[in-house]
């Protein structure tokens, strides 16, 4: 046989193995499926499926073809999952069903997806961390979903519910999407932040709601471009960039946009913080355009002095380099008398902070702006005076 006849004939062999030849109007390459319930899962809200889902991920990941492993509706119970890589191509994870974690979870995250490139996680399913037994012990923290050494991903469309920890997380993820996303747990519950960003680049969260009992997105040390945008927050305590400063391993955070969001019925509203005389880091190059803040307190806050439950050993100035803060087109009402608080590190001034179109009401009444070791540059309307 020719040579080129032989390669014809491969290329032909591969495409039926992946799944046969696609039709040219295709918009999607051939997948080969997976689905758990061919290994064994069973759709009844008691058995565990987390050895069903892992052996389907597993084959998946080797395959040498796009690949998916489907979760189909029902209810299932799900133990702990590690889902890693690296795989030999792309690969996606359809949730159409409801997901239960186990009441207790010591020691362990729930569901982890690791050491991926390309990867889409997707789908109608809830997941639901039955996390009331555990909001108020300080010992199981493991987030509903944790996504780490990523590469390239895509998440679209799930629930994710009373979550023991963090609702998602990222760690060492580059070039990743979270979007049409809805989260919730009580207002009470404690650290259910919904997304907690760290370690992380070209990370966007879009198009979502998200009401817990902590940040509605929190983001901690060394990230590059992150953009949160069209996020419907509350109640919660806020979008958060910190707490920084407190570990000696922080690494500089810059370029982050917080964009076209609204935060409701919140303890805060877009806040940055840093605890007083730990470590230093530096965040520079901070967006927060087309923001409406309804009926919250503390709507805006620079906290250099950030010290929870009297946590500080030392009440030094904070040595977190705060530079290049924009705010732009805020608006809203505030439950506080005190609207804007811009408290900086007396040791290291925030730098270049600019305030245009700012116009927030306070509902009993005048309200205030608080600065300290920060001079604003104000344009446009500027309520309350101040600062």
């Amino acid at each position: 046989m020719k040579g080129s006849s032989m390669t014809t004939v491969v290329l032909l062999l591969v495409m039926v193995m992946c799944g046969g030849m696609s039709n040219a109007h295709d918009d999607q390459p051939p997948q080969s499926v997976f689905d758990i319930t061919k290994y064994g899962a069973v759709c009844d809200g008691k058995t565990d499926i987390s050895k069903a889902l892992t052996k389907a991920w597993c084959d998946a990941c080797a395959s040498s073809c796009a690949s998916k492993v489907v979760i189909p509706p029902g209810d299932y119970l799900c133990g702990v999952t590690n889902l890693a890589g690296p795989c030999k191509a792309p690969i996606e994870l359809e949730i159409n069903g409801n997901l239960k974690a186990p009441s207790v979870i010591k020691g362990e995250d729930w569901l982890v997806v690791q050491y991926v490139n390309d990867v889409k996680i997707f789908g109608t399913g809830t997941l639901d961390g039955q996390g009331g037994q555990c909001w108020e012990k300080k010992g199981d923290r493991a987030p509903n979903m944790r996504f780490q050494n990523i590469n390239n991903g895509w998440v679209e469309g799930l629930t994710s519910k009373d979550s023991k920890f963090f609702h998602m997380s990222t760690l060492y993820v580059k070039n990743m999407t979270l979007t049409k996303l809805h989260m919730i747990a009580p207002a009470e519950s404690r650290n259910t932040d919904g997304i907690h960003i760290s370690r992380s680049s070209c990370i966007t969260v879009t198009d979502s709601t998200i009401a817990t009992g902590d940040d509605c997105v929190s983001m901690a040390d060394g990230l590059d471009t992150i953009t949160i945008r069209n996020v419907k927050c509350g109640p919660s305590h806020g979008i958060s960039i910190g707490s920084l400063g407190k570990y000696v391993t922080e690494t500089p955070l810059k370029s982050i946009t917080i964009q076209n969001c609204t935060i409701a019925d919140s303890d805060n509203g877009i806040r940055i913080k840093s605890w007083p005389d730990m470590f230093s880091t530096s965040l520079t190059d901070v967006h927060f355009e087309d923001i409406i803040l309804e009926n919250v307190d503390n709507p805006i806050i620079i906290d250099q002095m950030y010290c929870p439950d009297g946590a500080c050993k030392s009440k030094g100035p904070s040595k977190v380099q705060i530079s290049d803060v924009f705010f732009k087109n805020v608006k809203g009402t505030s439950k506080c008398k005190e609207i804007i608080q811009l408290i900086c590190s007396s040791s290291h001034p925030c730098q270049n902070v600019q305030m245009c179109d700012v116009d927030i009401t306070y509902e009993g009444g005048v309200g205030q702006a608080v600065c300290e070791n920060v001079k604003p540059v104000i344009s446009g309307v500027m309520n309350p005076k101040g600062c």
